[in-house]
């Protein structure tokens, strides 16, 4: 079939009369200048570009229409609803007349609907505007524009206020568009428009506004004419017709089109094949998404955020491909769309309990786990114990300390939940341990050279971060006793960055008659906004105490001795270091100690103690050349052991095996440390000092902060 033609009046009457939207289309997403362009192009006659319509054939039995769902356009957009979606739902779509769904152009149609038939309200100041932060506002002309520059448009169409349009002067003469098909709406009313066109000019001339010729009269006129010409009279909307009763037909169409060029992203085509499939699923997902967003101090998940959830929930491919979407997927989805809405929403319940909402919880996918967690477990936020809260607060903020989606969130997601999950004898996906969050499973997973794994230097690291969401995570495994969920914790500056400035550290230190050098600082002041110059306060704590010095600050609080001690224990200050900005050496150097120990133990980080480094160093020479019966090194025979252990074997269990057997005899005075070195030394994963280049073993899982190792070949 070959392309038809119709003019921009002709199509515009038949919107939400004929013309209706598919459910598998998006929002309507254009802005007020994308609007305006589109009817510049028009008046310079340049292409808009063609248009799909799938005409609907009713058949014997008009009822299977009924099956699909169709939304009507949109005629005044309103921005503060912008993240709704605004179109009305076609009831009985079946008892139309006609009915013809826009496949592809919908964004140029609601835009021309808009203009000619609408409005468009979005958010002015308060100034303009007092009463109402979103006027509405109609598409005008300016009569009096003169283009300045080939960059600029040739004409200008904006949408202002009706008091906007009544302000008229030497460069300005406002034009209601929808005014010009008013006059006449049918190719046979040239003659009145051109009556209206003269009448307007006169009127232009008669209020004296611009100094213009006579010309310029003519083509102000000619400009009014022009642009009725291209809304009735010339045919601009051109279009292809198909049709078809297949909606699977319909969809790869859809795809086709819309894949071919940029109109629509991925995710959007994905969005429109779920609910191509399931006719609910618009209106449920966007509910979902409401009640979500609106948790604790409100969040911003969206609507890709719930098509992954899905896809994991599912067991489906972590890939936003339209092809995974079948009819049989998009089912099992909505089958179990309530256990999945239960699910996130005690995820999203729990992230409220630890303090989080969107100005600081950094990575959105991270909870999916916790979600597949609970779903497969069909357990309840409320069936959760404290440690397993506590376990799931780790997982969360190691997970976005170490940024472990930074590099994909789709292989990064795809590796966390192979690990947590496993097929049965009966063909089933199950949870591997469903009585509890396996975080130390997770642990050896590798996402681009990035793990799960916290060890000295990411702790040396964290303790550097500046001031942001991350440092609020630090601080919550920092003070766990605090009710997040129940009062705004701030991040206070101990000693007040305020006090920091260059210019007001000098001369703190000149009126005491001492002196700090240029380094100095420089250092200081960065110091000051790291982790270990925050705590967590109120908000109302924060503001009282503010640029107050911590000297000054900490004596008018606690006026009494011990309760200033116990405030510097619960706080990690050392009481002895001084509290007087001249003394910030001291305590930060001594609050660093006492953080990064308990951070040391939160994240049961295993260090090399000073005895297992003499080891080390101290390893003599008959150790190393040892020959047992069996020929083999230390690290050969730990090798011999894990071969027939895949689970892993801790340190412990790997000795005990190595002696049953025979096969390696040791010298050290300390047998099970210097096996353990050994063993990190050849280890993925593990900083260690006089580590070798080949690795042998890898972390298999993580129990308790006990390694279970394997080995990183099988033969």
């Amino acid at each position: 079939m070959s392309y038809k033609a119709q003019t921009i009046i002709e199509t515009i009457k038949g919107i939400n009369q004929i013309y209706y939207l598919p459910s598998i289309q998006r929002k309507f997403v254009w802005d007020v200048h994308q609007i305006e362009k589109l009817f510049d192009s028009l008046m310079q006659n340049y292409p808009i570009g063609t248009f799909l319509f799938w005409s609907i054939e009713k058949g014997q039995d008009p009822s299977h229409i009924d099956e699909y769902t169709f939304y009507e356009f949109i005629s005044n957009y309103n921005e503060k609803n912008a993240l709704e979606f605004m179109q009305t739902k076609v009831e009985k779509p079946s008892c139309k007349d006609r009915l013809t769904a826009v496949l592809d152009g919908q964004q140029r149609l609601s835009s021309l609907y808009c203009a000619l038939r609408g409005s468009y309200a979005f958010k002015t100041s308060k100034r303009l505007s007092p009463n109402d932060p979103y006027p509405k506002r109609e598409l005008y002309l300016n009569l009096l524009y003169r283009c300045k520059s080939e960059m600029d448009d040739k004409y200008q169409f904006k949408f202002i206020t009706p008091k906007e349009a009544d302000i008229n002067d030497e460069n300005h003469y406002w034009l209601k568009v929808k005014d010009v098909i008013s006059w006449s709406d049918s190719p046979n009313g040239r003659n009145d428009v051109k009556k209206k066109a003269k009448a307007l000019v006169r009127q232009i001339e008669g209020a004296g506004l611009a100094n213009l010729t006579a010309e310029q009269y003519d083509d102000i006129e000619s400009t009014i004419e022009l642009l009725w010409e291209r809304l009735v009279t010339e045919e601009l909307i051109t279009y292809f017709e198909i049709k078809k009763e297949s909606l699977d037909d319909i969809l790869d169409i859809f795809v086709r089109v819309n894949s071919a060029g940029t109109p629509l992203s991925k995710s959007d085509l994905v969005f429109s094949t779920i609910v191509a499939n399931w006719e609910e699923g618009r209106e449920k997902i966007e509910n979902l998404l409401e009640t979500l967003n609106s948790k604790g101090d409100h969040f911003k998940f969206d609507k890709d955020f719930v098509i992954t959830l899905c896809l994991a929930l599912m067991d489906l491919p972590q890939k936003f491909q339209v092809k995974i979407f079948t009819r049989d997927n998009v089912k099992k989805v909505s089958d179990s769309w309530d256990e999945i809405v239960t699910s996130i929403c005690d995820s999203v319940d729990l992230l409220v309990d630890f303090g989080f909402c969107h100005d600081n919880f950094t990575a959105y996918y991270i909870i999916i786990p916790v979600t597949y967690y609970l779903f497969k477990s069909q357990k309840r936020l409320s069936d959760l114990h404290e440690s397993d809260k506590n376990t799931i607060r780790k997982f969360l903020i190691t997970g976005m300390v170490k940024k472990i989606f930074s590099s994909s969130v789709e292989s990064g997601l795809s590796n966390i939940l192979s690990k947590l999950k496993q097929t049965n004898l009966n063909g089933d996906i199950e949870l591997r341990c469903s009585d509890h969050f396996d975080f130390d499973s997770l642990k050896v997973l590798e996402f681009q050279e990035r793990t799960l794994r916290v060890d000295e230097a990411d702790v040396d690291e964290i303790l550097n971060f500046k001031k942001g969401p991350l440092t609020f995570m630090i601080l919550s495994l920092l003070y766990p006793d605090l009710k997040l969920s129940e009062i705004k914790w701030h991040q206070d500056h101990i000693h007040p960055r305020y006090a920091f400035e260059k210019n007001r550290l000098i001369k703190y230190f000149a009126e005491k008659g001492l002196k700090l050098d240029d380094i100095t600082l420089k250092e200081w002041a960065a110091k000051s906004n790291t982790l270990v110059n925050l705590q967590l306060l109120t908000g109302k704590q924060n503001q009282e105490k503010s640029k107050t010095p911590l000297v000054t600050w900490i004596y008018n609080q606690f006026p009494d001795d011990d309760k200033r001690k116990k405030y510097c224990e619960e706080h990690y200050i050392d009481f002895y270091a001084g509290f007087e900005l001249e003394n910030f050496d001291a305590y930060y150097n001594r609050r660093r100690e006492k953080l990064k120990k308990k951070l040391m133990e939160i994240f049961s980080v295993q260090v090399i103690s000073e005895e297992e480094t003499r080891i080390i160093e101290e390893q003599t020479s008959e150790e190393e050349s040892v020959i047992t019966p069996e020929g083999k090194t230390i690290a050969e025979a730990a090798v011999s052991v894990l071969i027939d252990h895949p689970e892993g074997l801790t340190c412990k269990q790997i000795y005990e095996a190595i002696m049953e057997q025979h096969l390696y005899e040791f010298k050290a005075e300390k047998p099970e440390v210097v096996l353990r070195i050994e063993i990190r030394r050849r280890c993925q994963n593990v900083d260690i000092s006089k580590s070798y280049e080949t690795k042998w073993f890898r972390i298999i899982k993580e129990v308790d902060g006990e390694c279970y190792y394997g080995i990183t070949f099988s033969d």
